[in-house]
């Protein structure tokens, strides 16, 4: 959504945000869950090639 509203002339600014260190549990990243990201950057770009904005 932040590069499509960018591409499409609005200002995009971002915010940081703190998070705290995990104290317990392990970290819900899977590998999946990181590959779906990634392809979807990927998808994003080609997208934009064709996309007239």
């Amino acid at each position: 959504m932040k590069f499509k509203s960018w591409k499409l002339g609005f200002n995009v600014v971002e915010v940081p945000v703190i998070f705290t260190d995990r104290t317990e549990g392990n970290s819900k990243m899977s590998s999946d869950i990181f590959f779906e990201a990634f392809i979807g950057v990927i998808q994003l770009k080609i997208k934009s090639w064709f996309t007239k904005f």
